[in-house]
C-alpha cells in the first residue's frame, strides 16, 4: 500500500496507454516543462474542484503539506532511502511562509498550494523505484465498442482509424518529450494491447 501512494503522486495524465506503471524561479528538482506543468497544474485544480473546494483553500493547503510529510516519512524508510535533506528543508520554508499568510490573501494562498504540491513531485521522483527510469507506453485509436481482445486486431476494417504507436517517456514526472519505436515500419493497422517479452 506504501508504495502504491508513492507512485500515485508520480503519475502524470498523458494522452495515451500507459504500461508501467509553477514556478520559474524553483530549485532545478522542482523545474518541468511549461506544457507539462499546465497540464499537471490543471489536473490539481481538477481534484480540489472534486472536493468542492479551491488550491486557495486552507484545507486543501494542509491536505498537501499532509501528503508531503507522509511521503518524505515512507521515502526516508525505505532500504535504498534518498537524500532528502534539500526537500526538508524546503518544506520548512514553505511551513513558515504559510504560519504568515494573510487568511485574506488568496492569490497567495493558491501559489503557496502549487509549490507544495510541486514539491511533494520532485520527492516522489527521487524514489530509487521510479527515478530515472524511462516509461514505454502505448497510443492507439479506439473504436466504437473496442474490447481488449486480440481477434479485434485481426480482423477489424481499420479504414478510417488507423495509427497510433509505442513509445517511450524519456523523463517521466518532467517532460512530455517521446522517442516512436516503430516510426511508420509497420503496415496500416491499430494497435490494441502491448505485452513485453522478457526472454526477448
Amino acid at each position: 500500500m506504501a508504495v502504491s501512494y508513492r507512485l500515485y503522486a508520480a503519475l502524470v495524465f498523458v494522452p495515451a496507454f500507459v504500461l508501467c506503471w509553477g514556478v520559474s524561479a524553483a530549485p532545478a528538482d522542482l523545474r518541468i516543462t511549461d506544457d507539462l506543468r499546465v497540464m499537471v497544474q490543471a489536473d490539481w485544480r481538477a481534484q480540489e474542484q472534486r472536493r468542492n473546494r479551491k488550491p486557495s483553500d486552507v484545507a486543501a493547503i494542509e491536505d498537501a503539506f499532509k501528503r508531503t510529510r507522509r511521503l518524505l516519512t515512507e521515502l526516508g524508510e525505505m532500504p535504498s532511502a534518498p537524500d532528502l535533506e534539500a526537500q526538508l528543508t524546503r518544506l520548512a520554508t514553505l511551513r513558515a511562509e504559510r504560519d504568515r499568510l494573510n487568511v485574506n490573501d488568496h492569490q497567495a494562498r493558491s501559489s503557496l498550494y502549487f509549490r507544495v504540491r510541486m514539491l511533494t513531485r520532485a520527492i516522489v521522483l527521487k524514489n530509487p523505484l521510479i527515478a530515472s527510469r524511462r516509461i514505454v507506453f502505448l497510443k492507439r485509436r479506439r473504436f466504437i465498442c473496442q474490447m481488449l481482445h486480440e481477434y479485434n486486431g485481426y480482423y477489424y476494417d481499420y479504414a478510417d482509424i488507423a495509427g497510433g504507436g509505442v513509445h517511450i517517456l524519456k523523463e517521466p514526472g518532467r517532460s512530455l518529450e517521446i522517442v516512436d519505436l516503430v516510426e511508420g515500419r509497420l503496415p496500416k493497422g491499430n494497435y490494441t494491447t502491448l505485452s513485453l517479452s522478457y526472454d526477448g
